[in-house]
């Protein structure tokens, strides 16, 4: 089994720089997605408790309004919608690669599989069946 898949290996090895910037879009959502509860925590445990603002985010006080609880839930609330737009931008660039991605592999393959059918000897389809041929084209390649 290890060798059909190690027949793979070249067709996905064309494709490197698509699935490099697949795994980087990944890890780039999964780092956003780590995110999206700071502005939840910040404006629960400081702007409605009143408690001060971390060492690490005392910046959000040099916005504008920010310096009462109204405006920093306001930023903040705002900081929570453009991390949820910036998940969800990546999550269509990743679905859009992974698209292109895929189609561009199954087409490759597809077309490969296609190219060691013409090479096979007559007798071969003379032995096999059209439609057995056909369907293994078509669905072995998706």
């Amino acid at each position: 089994m290890s060798a059909r898949w190690g027949q793979l290996v070249p067709y996905a090895l064309r494709q490197w720089p698509r699935i490099g910037a697949l795994l980087g879009l990944a890890v780039l959502s999964l780092a956003v997605e780590v995110l999206l509860p700071w502005p939840i925590k910040l404006a629960i445990d400081n702007a409605l408790a009143g408690a001060p603002l971390p060492s690490a985010a005392e910046w959000l006080q040099q916005l504008a309004g920010a310096r009462h609880a109204a405006g920093l839930i306001a930023w903040l609330a705002l900081a929570v919608l453009l991390i949820f737009l910036a998940g969800q931008l990546l999550q269509l660039a990743r679905g859009l690669l992974e698209a292109k991605l895929t189609t561009t592999l199954r087409i490759t393959l597809g077309a490969a599989m296609f190219d060691r059918l013409h090479e096979l000897a007559l007798p071969y389809h003379r032995r096999a069946s059209r439609g057995d041929v056909v369907r293994r084209l078509t669905t072995d390649t998706d």
